[in-house]
């Protein structure tokens, strides 16, 4: 029997034990190490994705606290210019 390390099939190798049956489970570790696998590469996945987003989500922090610095003195004396009333 193979994939007998599963909820399914280890309930299934009990009944086929208890009704007389001889089994033989193969692969059952290779499947179980491949399973550890898969759930290891997506997580590792995961956290590039939330790591990427972060810096993404960084990176136009910082360029907006940039460009307030910079642009803010010359919108604020562009905005002084036009509201200066005729004498």
């Amino acid at each position: 029997m193979a994939g007998g390390a599963g909820y399914i099939g280890s309930h299934t190798a009990v009944e086929l034990i208890n009704a007389g049956y001889d089994l033989t489970m193969e692969e059952v570790a290779e499947k179980a190490k491949d399973s550890t696998a898969w759930y290891k590469q997506h997580i590792f996945d995961v956290l590039t994705l939330v790591g990427g987003l972060a810096l993404f989500l960084f990176g136009m922090n910082v360029m907006g606290q940039a460009l307030e610095v910079s642009a803010g003195k010359n919108l604020r004396n562009i905005l002084a210019k036009l509201n200066l009333q005729p004498s």
